[in-house]
């Protein structure tokens, strides 16, 4: 499939206030920036069952992007874009290709209108590389010189810790399936997974999106 030539769910314009930028002031205090996400996927089969199992979830990816963009705490727009764009393709499988256009309107203290980054990904610019955690199999889909983006699969009773090493700052969410806590309680999907806790996936298995910063 040509991903300019596929369906695609839209969200623009999503405002946030976070850290992005390299300059003193934008790495003392958050700064209000735009987000619009393009995810071109086929969506004839959501639109003859009706099932959302069959499509993407645009309100739980505003959740998602959100969540990545307040936890990391970017320097450049290029890697949020780039980071964004992975994230996506390993919490969503449907997805074929992304397109991510993330702008600073305050960048340039009034000069110009706003200052923006734009990227188009097919998934074949994220190959995937695979290890055995245990039972659980581990997709990384992207590394950059600051995180990890990972997919992990649970496969039904296997248990295992949503953020690796407790050394490492990290941040997980269910992407698909279900979770148990210590205490039985389950997991919603999209649901932020507590740092360093124990897991443990249900009788349908579980996949979650996990991010670690570097050292």
């Amino acid at each position: 499939m040509n991903p300019t030539e596929s369906d695609s769910l839209f969200i623009e314009a999503l405002e946030l206030d976070c850290i992005v930028g390299i300059r003193p002031a934008e790495r003392r205090r958050p700064q209000r920036i735009r987000v619009d996400v393009r995810m071109m996927l086929d969506l004839a089969r959501a639109g003859r069952s009706g099932r959302f199992g069959h499509t993407v979830d645009y309100s739980l990816v505003v959740e998602e992007v959100s969540r990545l963009l307040h936890f990391r705490e970017y320097r450049l727009v290029e890697m949020a874009t780039e980071e964004i764009a992975g994230m996506l393709f390993a919490a969503h499988p449907l997805l074929d290709a992304v397109a991510i256009r993330l702008e600073k309107p305050e960048a340039l203290g009034g000069r110009a209108r706003t200052a923006a980054a734009a990227i188009t990904r097919t998934r074949a610019h994220f190959p995937v590389r695979t290890r055995n955690s245990g039972a659980a199999r581990v997709d990384t889909v992207l590394e950059t010189d600051e995180a990890v983006l990972e997919s992990v699969s649970l496969p039904p009773g296997a248990s295992l810790e949503c953020t690796g090493e407790q050394h490492v700052r990290a941040i997980a969410w269910l992407a698909s399936g279900s979770l148990l806590f210590e205490d039985e309680r389950r997991f919603a999907i999209g649901a932020p997974l507590p740092e360093g806790a124990r897991l443990t996936a249900a009788a349908d298995g579980a996949c979650f999106f996990r991010c670690a910063l570097r050292g």
